[in-house]
């Protein structure tokens, strides 16, 4: 069972009460990765489930110590002692691995919570929990101090839902680069050989003389 130190408690309330204050809302804790929102009226474990979903919220889901500290104080805040936290039974064992979060958190169940005496339970239980009472504890109950019961699904408690951060992405900017152009000048030089023949034409002319002897 884990307990949460007196002075970071009080810190965590006193933050909350002031924040009421200013905003006349109480019952939610915003965390860096998102609000826990505590509902007062009591309805069952479905139905919280259903009233979540109306709200476009996610059923609570614990991951870590300081998310069940942040749920413990908003309900605290809101003068709640009860409540429920989507998490439901999804086998017959006493231990974390029958149990899941609702809102289809990737992680095992458990995962990232201290087990401290390795009985395969997290310490966010209360003593001798989950016990399956019945069997018909199927589903998880939070309490004023942070520590966690099942209980019968049919019960009416308060119950936490949570929103998740909006994040805004940019649009993403297209940048065109034209591919470059690469231009290849070849330069063709033809010479031209112009062979000229020569005929030299040699004429012989033969010049017969007859001499004539008279006696």
């Amino acid at each position: 069972m884990f307990k949460m130190k007196s002075s970071t408690r009080n810190i965590m309330l006193a933050h909350i009460t002031f924040s009421c204050l200013l905003a006349f809302t109480c019952g939610q804790v915003i965390t860096e990765g998102g609000v826990f929102i505590v509902q007062t009226n009591r309805v069952n474990h479905e139905d919280a489930a259903m009233a979540c979903a109306n709200k476009g919220l996610e059923f609570a889901f614990v991951r870590t110590v300081e998310d069940n500290m942040q749920i413990q104080a908003a309900a605290t805040a809101a003068n709640v002692t009860d409540y429920w936290l989507g998490g439901v039974r999804t086998g017959l064992c006493k231990l974390d691995s029958c149990w899941e979060w609702m809102s289809g958190v990737a992680e095992t169940f458990g995962d990232r919570l201290p087990d401290s005496d390795a009985d395969g339970v997290t310490d966010m239980w209360a003593r001798k929990e989950p016990n399956n009472f019945k069997g018909e504890e199927d589903c998880i109950r939070g309490s004023a101090n942070g520590d966690w019961n099942d209980a019968r699904c049919r019960n009416e408690y308060a119950y936490v839902c949570y929103r998740i951060p909006t994040t805004t992405t940019a649009a993403p900017t297209t940048t065109t680069t034209a591919a470059p152009t690469t231009t290849t000048t070849t330069t063709t030089t033809t010479t031209t050989t112009t062979t000229t023949t020569t005929t030299t034409t040699t004429t012989t002319t033969t010049t017969t003389t007859t001499t004539t002897t008279t006696t």
